[in-house]
Formats: structure tokens, sequence, C-alpha cells
């Protein structure tokens, strides 16, 4: 597998432990919506990448989430949004 991502790498972008990644990504794999396979470059390492399946998942689920989001932004000013952003990255460590 030469594209994906480590689930260290995944586990920051997220802003969840790296044992909170293993368990989603198990989940996700039992669920064929990702796969998992040895790091080509480094082979004490491991990506993970979606299966089409996982895509399809994703491109339903997105757009959804996507809109919610903004609906609930629009409700702040762009000065308030900025403050939330800050905040919720302080929170997130």
């Amino acid at each position: 597998m030469t594209d994906g991502i480590a689930p260290s790498q995944l586990a920051d972008r997220a802003g969840v432990t790296r044992a909170t990644i293993t368990t989603m990504v198990k989940r996700m794999v039992r669920d064929g919506l990702t796969e998992v396979a040895i790091d080509q470059t480094d082979k004490r390492g491991k990506k993970v990448r979606l299966t089409a399946q996982g895509r399809e998942f994703m491109d339903d689920v997105l757009p959804d989430h996507y809109l919610r989001i903004s609906m609930l932004m629009s409700r702040l000013s762009e000065a308030e949004q900025t403050q939330l952003i800050f905040l919720l990255t302080k929170l997130s460590g």
C-alpha cells in the first residue's frame, strides 16, 4: 500500500489518542470501511486507508455534516467563529 496515513498521524489530525484511533480503525476494518497494511517505506509501521466502501460511506456522510457545521457557524460573527476555533484548539491540546 503506497497511499494511506499512519495511525499516529491520523490520531494527531483527529485530536484523539493513539489508543482511540487503534480501536476506531479496528472497527472500521471489521466493517469493511478501511484497510491496514505494512508501510512500504518503513516496514515497522502501518498505513491505513479507506476502502471503496469507506469512501462511499464518507461521500454519503460528509456533505450533511458540513452543511450542519456551516449552519451552526453562520449564527456566529466572524470574530466569534475565530474565538470558537481558538478555544476548541486550546481544548484539544
